[in-house]
């Protein structure tokens, strides 16, 4: 259903998709498994470089991209936070399986990452009513904001993020829009589940 829906995306934006390897990247775990200079020298500077062109049209979203439609500005948006926070989450916590350099000196001190982690999260779930077609992002926001919390030693808001996901509840305003269910929600609940079993367990995120 992810890919269909990409490729009817592809097509109605003429043939353009924003950072769709880094958005697979995501999908397939590589981002957390990926070494932390690679996330903060060649991950992050394409995102930055998105959000950025992103920025020119804030004034008049419609004007983005070749469509016409102000959505398309918003769905780019939100996947350029989503992937900013989740590479500065890993930046700041890396994942006990990610390839780690005992010498490294991170370029982002880890407080630094992960409060702008946190900062993309909030954003996008503030905006996360204009997404247009990629509601899946909102979600996979709370599930990401969430275990950031939890490694932060937040596990009130944790849980709360977590279980908002694994409710079922529409977490976005516009989700009349959204026909059946949003992409990647069966992996995205098996995954939720996990992290509140750790949760539970006191477990790593």
């Amino acid at each position: 259903k992810f890919i269909s829906r990409k490729a009817r995306k592809y097509q109605k934006q003429q043939r353009r998709l924003a950072l769709p390897a880094l958005e697979f990247a995501y999908n397939f775990l590589c981002i957390n498994h990926a070494p932390r200079a690679v996330i903060t020298e060649k991950m992050l500077p394409l995102v930055d470089h998105h959000l950025e062109e992103l920025d020119k049209f804030k004034e008049d979203p419609s004007k983005y991209g070749k469509s016409g439609d102000k959505g398309e500005y918003w769905d780019d948006l939100t996947l350029g936070r989503f992937l900013k926070g989740v590479c500065l989450r890993y930046t700041a916590y890396p994942d006990s399986e990610a390839v780690l350099d005992p010498n490294e000196v991170p370029s982002i001190p880890p407080e630094e990452a992960s409060s702008k982690a946190e900062e993309a999260f909030r954003a996008l779930i503030v905006d996360g009513p204009k997404v247009s077609l990629d509601h899946h992002l909102v979600y996979h926001a709370h599930y990401e904001l969430g275990r950031l919390l939890a490694c932060k030693g937040q596990k009130d808001e944790a849980r709360s993020h977590l279980d908002l996901v694994f409710s079922g509840k529409p977490l976005e305003a516009s989700s009349a829009r959204r026909k059946g269910k949003y992409s990647l929600e069966n992996s995205l609940n098996m995954r939720t589940h996990a992290a509140l079993d750790a949760l539970d367990q006191d477990r790593g995120l």
